[in-house]
């Protein structure tokens, strides 16, 4: 959900680490070479920040039961979107602490699943 003009919306993301690789999705849904981004997303109105990380996970990469979120930090960000308009957010992150191997892939169109190399 995006705030009114000047307002500020609250994201969940999650660090997911797996063989010395971060999970990262890139985003092109807005066209261009897109972005890349930590999976999750908005908070909506009157839900918890963790309930939003885990549906976000379940929508984006149809994973039903992650280990328990363990939180991080937070921090704040402004940025134009590719569409033009700027956008305020804060930005709660957890740790998804693996007890094992997963399998992950995007389930939504213009999501790419990556695993990255933390060594670079």
């Amino acid at each position: 959900m995006q705030p009114e003009e000047g307002g500020m919306t609250v994201v969940a993301r999650a660090v997911i680490i797996q063989n010395d690789q971060l999970l990262l999705l890139h985003n092109t849904r807005y066209g261009g070479q897109g972005y890349w981004v930590l999976p999750g997303g908005h908070v909506d109105p009157g839900e918890r920040i963790v309930q939003a990380l885990l549906r976000e996970l379940q929508e984006e990469l149809d994973w039903k039961n992650p280990p328990e979120p363990r939180f991080l930090g937070m921090f704040e960000q402004k940025y134009a979107r590719p569409e033009g308009h700027y956008v305020q957010e804060l930005c709660c992150i957890f740790r998804i602490p693996l007890r094992g191997p997963v399998q992950l892939e995007s389930q939504e169109s213009g999501l790419a699943v990556h695993w990255c190399p933390l060594a670079q």
